[in-house]
């Protein structure tokens, strides 16, 4: 657990978290990229439900509210992964074999001592107050402690 003031930030598997506060903080940072899915929000925040991994993440909170949220990829273990089961069950076949390209289309191949950090997500009405730079400080931290050698950056 990492402290700055009213934030604290734990590793996701460290903390019982309600998937729902989870997925709608990803929706909201990356809506722009999902609209052109154009799929009902309410859709896309069950795929989103379904396709993180909470061990591959920081969260970080204030007053027991969810204001961010950092995810990581080890060399086989990505933090969100759709998953084309998840996502046919809420459109159709066509729709499904579509958006599984198109969310899953970088798929990066990592190294053994590689760590990558993706899906930045802060709450709109507390960005620039050094929350995402907590969350990557605690990426880093994570990385040095488990002797990761290369630390990457995705970005679409």
């Amino acid at each position: 657990m990492n402290m700055n003031n009213d934030i604290k930030i734990f590793k996701g598997n460290e903390i019982d978290i309600d998937s729902g506060n989870l997925a709608e903080l990803i929706y909201d940072a990356f809506k722009e990229k999902i609209y052109a899915l154009n799929v009902h929000k309410d859709i896309v925040i069950k795929i989103i439900k379904e396709s993180y991994n909470i061990s591959n993440c920081f969260l970080a909170f204030s007053n027991d509210f969810l204001i961010g949220v950092i995810g990581f990829t080890l060399k086989d273990i990505r933090f969100l992964k759709y998953r084309f089961k998840s996502i046919l069950k809420h459109v159709n076949i066509f729709k499904s074999i579509i958006y599984y390209f198109i969310l899953n289309w970088n798929n990066i191949k990592l190294a053994q001592d590689e760590i990558m950090f993706e899906s930045l997500a802060v709450n709109r009405d507390l960005r620039g107050r050094g929350i995402g730079r907590e969350l990557i400080h605690c990426i880093e931290q994570y990385a040095r402690t488990n002797h990761f050698r290369i630390i990457s950056i995705r970005s679409s």
